[in-house]
């Protein structure tokens, strides 16, 4: 998926910030994402200690918030409110789906509208991809194989059905999970 998030980025930021979960994790995002030409700063605590200020995501114009390892512990209310903002203004933002599982346990409601899965369970194992065929020529897929398959964790559950602004599902995984 490092390549997913490579041409997302490619084609729509160059200033990016990664709220962290893992430091080291994060550290060779940063290093990736950085290969590839785009100016990446770490937040300076992890997620869930981040306060909108901590730095200020508005110095970026991409934002990726990573969480798979302090899912149990909910970011503070200052940062989501923050977050949510940051968006609402036009600012990118790339989520993981550990995200729907705080949503799921009664965490970040404050970032619902921010949240594109809801959740039913998760799994562990090997994951097949597939791009929607209605989305073949959208940009985010450019040069992304019809399907590919890697061994991962994946969120089970669907696309959040928002009243306006819906998400769009670009790929499928064999469990039934969605990229939006």
């Amino acid at each position: 998926m490092m390549y997913l998030f490579l041409l997302v980025l490619q084609a729509h930021a160059e200033d990016v910030l990664i709220i962290w979960d893992d430091q080291t994790g994060a550290a060779e995002l940063q290093t990736a994402l950085a290969l590839d030409g785009l100016t990446v700063d770490l937040s300076d605590t992890s997620e869930s200690n981040y306060d909108g200020t901590n730095p200020d995501p508005n110095s970026y114009q991409t934002v990726i918030h990573l969480n798979g390892t302090t899912y149990s512990a909910e970011m503070p209310l200052a940062g989501q409110q923050t977050l949510v903002s940051y968006v609402q203004s036009g600012g990118g933002y790339i989520h993981t789906e550990w995200h729907a599982f705080q949503i799921n346990s009664g965490q970040m409601t404050t970032m619902r509208d921010l949240i594109l899965f809801d959740r039913v369970s998760g799994s562990e194992g090997p994951l097949t991809w597939e791009i929607d065929t209605l989305q073949t020529n959208h940009e985010v897929l450019t040069n992304i194989p019809q399907s590919f398959t890697f061994q991962g964790g994946s969120n089970e559950g669907s696309i959040h059905p928002f009243s306006t602004e819906p998400a769009t599902v670009l790929m499928s995984a064999s469990t039934g999970d969605t990229v939006a």
